[in-house]
């Protein structure tokens, strides 16, 4: 909401509501199917960056924190699962750190080129420094 009041004005649901529908959605007490279900029609997976990022807060929420099945339950999310799921997955990654990931899966990302060239590994570690120097 701080960005609504200091950026600029524009016509659309908020960005927070968004976020506190799908909150609502993932502690419903309901099943999983049924989440992703509600997730997808309430709280929308588009284009349409309140969806989007709604959606990801959602999906990282239901798999409380966990990266790998932050990205099955976004994969099984339909609509622009693949943003959702970036969302999410760097969401959640970002706060477990690379404790969360097997060290044989990380091996096979540095044998990626484009995860290489990109420096993901220098991205994730600067924004793991990040979130432990706010804690």
């Amino acid at each position: 909401e701080l960005g609504r009041q200091h950026g600029r004005k524009w016509f659309g649901t908020s960005v927070g509501f968004k976020i506190q529908q799908a909150l609502d959605i993932v502690n419903s007490g309901q099943d999983v199917k049924t989440k992703l279900h509600r997730l997808y029609y309430e709280v929308g997976t588009t284009l349409n960056v309140p969806e989007t990022v709604g959606a990801a807060f959602g999906v990282v929420a239901m798999a409380e924190g966990d990266p790998k099945q932050t990205a099955i339950l976004a994969a099984n999310l339909s609509g622009d699962a693949d943003t959702v799921g970036a969302i999410a997955c760097a969401i959640s990654g970002t706060y477990a750190g690379f404790d969360a990931f097997h060290p044989d899966d990380i091996a096979v990302l540095e044998k990626d080129e484009v995860f290489t060239e990109y420096g993901v590994r220098e991205i994730a570690t600067g924004l793991e420094g990040l979130i432990g120097a706010q804690e």
